[in-house]
Order: C-alpha cells, then sequence, then structure tokens
C-alpha cells in the first residue's frame, strides 16, 4: 500500500515508515467505520474531518459536510465499500506529516424503506493529516466509474 522515498536512511526513513503505516491503518479501519449504522458513521466522521475541508475542490467547513453525510446516511442506510488494495496508492509528506490516500472501491447501497439499491464502484482520492494521535480528513473527491445493472 504505502510508498516510501528509497534516498531516505535512518531515523527519516523510520519516521516516514511510522506515517505511511498509520495512513494504511486509517484507510482499512475507514471503510468499516463508514459503513456502521448511521449516527455511528456520523459519530466517526464528525470525529475525523479537519474543520475546513478541501471537499469536492471547495472549502467546506466539518459542519456542512456532516450535514451532507447525514442526508446521505439517511438515504441510504445499509452502505457496504470493498476498496481494491491493489489500485490503493499512498503517498506521504514526512515534513507536512500529510498523506493522499487515492484507490477504487466498489460499493453497495440499499435502503430497504424505500425498495432502492445501488452498485457499483468508484475512485476516490482523500488527504489525511496526523496531528499528534488523531488522523484528521483535510481534502477528499470521488467519482463514480461504474454501476451495476
Amino acid at each position: 500500500l504505502a510508498t516510501s522515498d528509497p534516498t531516505l536512511t535512518g531515523s527519516r526513513a523510520d519516521e516516514l515508515t511510522l506515517i505511511e503505516n498509520r495512513a494504511a491503518d486509517f484507510a482499512s479501519f475507514y471503510w468499516i467505520h463508514i459503513a456502521n449504522e448511521n449516527e455511528d458513521a456520523i459519530k466517526y466522521l464528525s470525529e475525523t474531518y479537519a474543520d475546513v475541508v478541501n471537499y469536492y475542490g471547495k472549502r467546506v467547513s466539518k459542519a456542512e459536510i456532516i450535514a451532507e453525510e447525514r442526508r446521505f446516511v439517511k438515504r441510504w442506510p445499509e452502505r457496504n465499500y470493498q476498496p481494491r488494495w491493489i489500485d490503493t496508492k499512498i503517498n506521504c509528506n514526512e515534513k507536512s506529516r500529510e498523506c493522499t490516500i487515492e484507490g477504487v472501491a466498489d460499493f453497495e447501497a440499499n435502503n430497504p424503506t424505500r425498495g432502492k439499491s445501488e452498485s457499483g464502484a468508484f475512485r476516490y482520492s482523500m488527504k489525511i493529516r496526523l496531528v499528534a494521535d488523531r488522523i484528521n480528513i483535510v481534502a477528499e473527491s470521488s467519482e463514480v466509474i461504474g454501476r451495476a445493472r
């Protein structure tokens, strides 16, 4: 998953590896958390987004993002995401303590009350920042690249 600069040596390489490993762990758990029950998913996102995020190319407040996510989980109360780990790329910058995570994931979304379901694949990109013992999402975008028929 992670890629590092082969020219780094010693403690700098160790620090970069630590940052990359934390980013890879974040990527793994992110998909599980956002597929949780609605309120659990919203709580997780509330704790994870930075106060201001580059959200689909615009600077957006965490409150606006959470309101949008709340509408999304209400519309699709059953969600499942399967990242294609072979396509996942993580690139980290030790100095800024930021990592870009990009890849492709498959999704299923269901709303039994409405009798609706959707599935397909999407390409995503997010930038995270490691701050002390926390990780914040500072940028995010995605686009659906295929729908199942």
